[in-house]
C-alpha cells in the first residue's frame, strides 16, 4: 500500500516545500 509508506510522505512533503519555497522566489524575483 503506497499510502501507508513514510517514505512516500516524505517524499509529497518534500515536494510541496520545494514547491513553496520556489513560489516565493518566483514571487520576489518577478
Amino acid at each position: 500500500m503506497m499510502f501507508s509508506d513514510p517514505t512516500f510522505w516524505t517524499a509529497v512533503g518534500f515536494v510541496i516545500f520545494v514547491a513553496a519555497i520556489a513560489r516565493v522566489v518566483w514571487r520576489m524575483a518577478t
